[in-house]
């Protein structure tokens, strides 16, 4: 009998796999209009070009790893800064999205 796999090994993504924006959104947890318009933010990397034309995009396995990591620093960080009580939720977003986070 195999264990049964945890929560965490559903996002065991190959770095170097690359994700078509069908599969993508499932990771990013958005629909096709909220992708695109948080890579056009810059909330979201941009897509790497998968032909000349640019009309075949994909994202790396390790870009959406590095998403979900920055996504965590930043709820925790948030968080944090909350519950410290040094700002309020809303100036904490409105500072890091200056910083693009």
């Amino acid at each position: 009998m195999s264990p049964k796999a945890s929560a965490s090994d559903d996002l065991t993504l190959d770095p170097n796999e690359i994700f078509r924006p069908a599969r993508a959104k499932k990771y990013f947890g958005f629909g096709t209009s909220q992708l695109y318009l948080k890579v056009k933010t810059g909330e979201i990397p941009a897509p790497i070009k998968l032909s000349a034309s640019g009309s075949a995009v994909g994202w790396l396995g390790s870009q959406l790893v590095e998403y979900h990591k920055r996504r965590l620093a930043f709820t925790k960080e948030a968080a944090q800064q909350e519950t410290a009580g040094t700002k309020t939720l809303r100036e904490y977003r409105k500072k890091v999205a200056g910083e693009n986070i």
